[in-house]
């Protein structure tokens, strides 16, 4: 029999809830689909293709079945400064994002990796701050938001869609509001936190890589692989006996952006 949708939702969707919550479970399944088969056809041993896959599929796989409801008041745009849309629903923003690759009961309290700039924004959008957030001094305290953010109606929300995955499927996925209690990524869940409805096939093992209850801390990550291992030059003996410095080579490689919260 199928779950009363969470009270929070009803208030907020109305009618809606239950649809959406399905679109979502849906959503879950769509992408991992896509991000097994994106492995098996790679023909690595490595979890780099699964891992690219999945950074965008998340996103644009939540969009597409959402959009697919034609709800009222429902669109999806790209923030500036990121490389992937985000779907609003009646005045909501709907974010998913991989919350761990182990099975548990409940997401987790606290952020899964460091804080981008995207996601301080995002969370400005769950109401007044429960921290205040240190500053330098003649710093801005407040986050300020990127020009698409800060065109969002006031009222709008942020609902969260935190998912468990790993190399064999989606475990569990939720959706739920929380706010940030502290810089250190703190999560308070607020009551009526839903478990998705996954569909059952992506959960009782009719793809040929089926979900597994869950992933041993030391196996490996979903989108864990070796690094390349780079040799490194030697020094020939006229420079050693001069005593000539050895050189070094500059990073040419750009740090990730931080606004590409996709991992």
């Amino acid at each position: 029999m199928e779950k009363t949708p969470a009270a929070w939702s009803v208030a907020r969707f109305g009618d809606d809830a239950r649809r959406l919550r399905t679109a979502l479970g849906a959503a879950m399944s769509n992408m991992q689909d896509i991000v097994l088969d994106a492995q098996a056809h790679s023909g690595s041993e490595t979890q780099y293709v699964a891992g690219a896959a999945r950074r965008t599929n998340q996103f644009d796989r939540v969009c597409d079945r959402v959009m697919e409801l034609e709800l009222p008041e429902t669109y999806r745009f790209r923030p500036d400064g990121v490389d992937y849309d985000l779907v609003v629903v009646q005045n909501t923003i709907l974010f998913p994002y991989r919350d761990g690759t182990v099975l548990r009961e409940a997401p987790g309290a606290v952020w899964p990796r460091d804080l981008s700039n995207i996601v301080r924004e995002l969370f400005t959008f769950t109401g007044k701050p429960i921290y205040e957030q240190p500053t330098i001094e003649g710093m801005a305290s407040e986050v300020e938001l990127r020009p698409k953010l800060a065109r969002l109606p006031e009222n709008t929300q942020l609902v969260l869609v935190p998912y468990l995955m790993n190399k064999s499927g989606v475990l569990r996925a939720w959706w739920g509001r929380a706010s940030l209690v502290d810089e250190d990524g703190g999560l308070a869940w607020k009551s009526g936190v839903e478990e998705l409805p996954i569909p059952m096939a992506a959960q009782q093992g009719t793809r040929p890589n089926s979900v597994l209850p869950q992933q041993r801390e030391d196996e490996e990550r979903f989108d864990s692989g070796t690094a390349p291992e780079v040799p490194l030059m030697q020094r020939s003996e006229i420079d050693k006996r001069l005593e000539v410095p050895p050189e070094t080579e500059t990073d040419s490689i750009e740090a990730k952006s931080q606004d590409h919260d996709q991992d």
